[in-house]
């Protein structure tokens, strides 16, 4: 069989050793293969797949077809994407070949994306062995619910492996739900396997740096660079350690935002509309900083969002439509959040005019008075709605609507 050669990974290769004899016994699988077909047979390439990871659940017993069923359903979606990719491929291969010009995203894709084959299989389970030892459940389970990884053979080094890095130093020592030490970031794949593709992830600043390599060149030019977001969080905002232990468990891609340009403007324009001015988070009230820091905690996808684009023009919305005050939009803030992460067009102005209808009905039933502006009366129940319940706008106007047809009957 001839040796294993990788041009951006080379690791032990133990258990799936036997895809080299395969290999060799299935010469239109070669990487000289001249046509995309050629090289990557997807039902071969499943077959290796699923001989390298054969499932605890199949045996030789009279349920042998109900198993068999159970393994072709649990790679249902590698399989899928396979033949996706191929289909993609094809096409590609075509449109560059013909004469029609084609436009420069289409010229790069077909440029980067080449035909899958064996070799390139071998280095994305050898990346997976030698990231999760003795886990071959995990490593089958993260080509089943993440398949996109198998076309990620040529950026293992660039872009998988400093991920990896940085996912193992943000979960640490820290332990999962079977309490041992260093398990957390083995749960967290499992939960979520994507965590491995996320673009950005394991990189700093344009996207070229790992933080290890950053550190040791000393490079920190920038404030994203000069104070990490775990310290900013904890030592700044005044998140708990079981805080920070929630916010790696559930959004680790906190942790690899820019600092200066996007978590720390996020903390600030919260910490404006709790107080409702501009004000330093060193010289807040330590209720404010509290509350700030629950917030921060419990919705840190409010972190993610652009200030000026999202937030701010969210916050305005609010202001306007309901004729909040400063004082009063913190308490909608404070009580609801969420609030500043939902779309203004999309989502808060129907619910508002929905909600707005409502509360005509009532006022027209409950007033007899012709004098008073009915914009005035609307705008005014509305307020005041939101203000004793700001949780309504987090339903949907679904939900709205059913609880007003129950009312109504």
């Amino acid at each position: 069989s001839p040796p294993l050669r990788s041009s951006s990974f080379v690791a032990p290769f133990t258990r799936p050793a036997r895809l080299l004899s395969d290999h060799a016994a299935h010469p239109t699988l070669s990487d000289e293969a001249t046509t995309p077909q050629q090289s990557m047979d997807v039902r071969e390439l499943m077959h290796l797949l699923e001989e390298t990871y054969p499932s605890s659940q199949n045996s030789p017993s009279d349920a042998n077809n109900k198993g068999n069923k159970h393994k072709r359903q649990k790679w249902a979606r590698t399989r899928n994407y396979l033949y996706q990719y191929r289909a993609n491929l094809s096409r590609s291969t075509t449109s560059s070949s013909s004469t029609e010009p084609t436009t420069k995203k289409r010229k790069r894709t077909t440029r980067n994306r080449g035909p899958l084959t064996i070799t390139h299989l071998q280095q994305i389970i050898s990346f997976l062995e030698t990231t999760f030892p003795n886990h071959p459940e995990l490593q089958a389970h993260i080509l089943q619910s993440t398949p996109r990884i198998l076309s990620k053979h040529h950026s293992i080094e660039s872009r998988l492996l400093p991920t990896v890095e940085f996912l193992k130093e943000l979960y640490g020592d820290m332990a999962g739900s079977d309490g041992k030490e260093g398990s957390m970031f083995f749960e967290a794949i499992k939960r979520n396997s994507n965590l491995l593709l996320v673009q950005g992830v394991g990189y700093v600043g344009d996207g070229t740096t790992t933080r290890s390599e950053e550190n040791k060149s000393g490079d920190h030019s920038t404030s994203s660079a000069a104070v990490k977001v775990e310290e900013y969080l904890e030592n700044v905002v005044g998140i708990s350690s079981q805080g920070m232990a929630k916010l790696k468990k559930n959004q680790p891609t906190l942790f690899q935002l820019s600092l200066g340009n996007k978590v720390q403007p996020a903390v600030e324009y919260l910490l404006s509309l709790l107080l409702g001015c501009n004000s330093s988070i060193d010289s807040i009230p330590p209720k404010q900083k509290k509350l700030l820091a629950k917030i921060v905690t419990n919705h840190p996808n409010l972190l993610q969002l652009d200030v000026d684009s999202n937030l701010r023009s969210t916050a305005q919305f609010l202001r306007d439509y309901c004729d909040l005050a400063d004082s009063e939009l913190a308490t909608v803030v404070g009580s609801n959040p969420s609030i500043l992460g939902l779309a203004v067009d999309g989502n808060l102005r129907p619910k508002m005019q929905l909600l707005t209808n409502v509360l005509e009905k009532g006022t027209k039933q409950g007033s007899s008075s012709s004098s008073i502006d009915d914009s005035d009366v609307k705008k005014t129940a509305l307020r005041k709605s939101i203000l004793k319940h700001p949780q309504i706008l987090s339903l949907s106007t679904s939900n709205i609507c059913i609880k007003m047809d129950y009312f109504e009957k």
